[in-house]
């Protein structure tokens, strides 16, 4: 996976770096958020639509004024 200088991997990168890979993706429901490996690469703490709407979904059930997603903003497939 080609991670650009500032460390940052968008979530089109991290998509593709997992099909790319056929690497597992597992669901933290503890954490409420995602991570995948391939042997000794992990990409650690990432959201996908999944988390996102649980977030939300628990944060609107609490009467919570805001909740935390990692950035979706290079989600240009709009998948999220």
């Amino acid at each position: 996976m080609a991670v650009p200088l500032d460390g940052s991997a968008g979530y089109n990168l991290i998509k593709a770096y997992i099909a790319e890979n056929g690497a597992p993706t597992v669901f933290n429901t503890t954490l409420v958020m995602d991570y995948s490996y391939t042997g000794k690469t992990w990409i650690i703490g990432y959201d996908d639509r999944q988390s996102i709407t649980t977030k939300v979904l628990y944060a609107k059930r609490k009467g919570l004024l805001g909740y935390f997603a990692w950035n979706a903003g290079i989600d240009v497939q709009l998948s999220i």
